[in-house]
């Protein structure tokens, strides 16, 4: 079969973003709406899980034992990456929990409102990703810490002073355009490196 190319799958991504508007359109508009939604995305896993059954089982062998991990995590040498990767942590654990039930207490637990906000975000996200970069590239800031700090830092500015749908899809845009698309890229030779992109795998 052919490749995908880069338009399949910027189109792909484009039929992402409509997935929560989709949902939120299931939950209201059919009976047990939500219950429908919950065994269609379990059906869904169960297919992707049958892919796997004949996939061969395979182990990968560490260098280090449980105990050596823990001691070189809590190394002094590692404190900075352990610190990064915590903030890190936190701000996920935020945005996955804290930020959705946030939304939904400031707009009335609106499904379609959510629904909304969730695929225009992903839209302007998606577009902006691609055209961030570019605009920086030209002045050489592709790789600049300091813009990437700022936009994450203006993001949790508005989050404070979030008042409509608009003001929490500007602050989401902005977070997602300043940050990295992926710390570790998705090939698996990569992680070879990835100690050297201070990472643990």
């Amino acid at each position: 079969g052919s490749l995908p190319t880069p338009q399949t799958n910027y189109l792909f991504e484009i039929f992402l973003t409509l997935m929560p508007i989709s949902a939120s359109i299931v939950i209201i508009g059919f009976l047990n709406g939500s219950w429908l939604l919950l065994v269609g995305c379990a059906a869904l896993s169960f297919l992707a899980a049958a892919v796997l059954i004949g996939t061969r089982e395979s182990y990968e062998p560490y260098m280090w034992t449980y105990g050596e991990t823990i001691r070189n995590l809590f190394d002094p040498e590692n404190r900075e990456i352990l610190s990064s990767a915590a903030l890190n942590g936190a701000q996920a654990a935020a945005l996955l929990f804290l930020w959705p039930l946030a939304l939904f207490l400031l707009f009335d637990w609106s499904y379609q409102i959510l629904g909304v906000i969730m695929s225009v975000t992903l839209l302007l996200t998606v577009l902006t990703k691609k055209a961030l970069p570019r605009s920086l590239r030209v002045f050489g800031l592709e790789q600049s810490a300091a813009i990437r700090g700022t936009l994450a830092a203006t993001s949790w500015v508005l989050r404070l002073a979030i008042f409509s749908p608009v003001s929490v899809i500007l602050a989401d845009v902005v977070f997602h355009a300043g940050a990295p698309s992926r710390p570790v890229g998705i090939d698996q030779l990569s992680y070879e490196q990835a100690a050297d992109a201070a990472h643990y795998v």
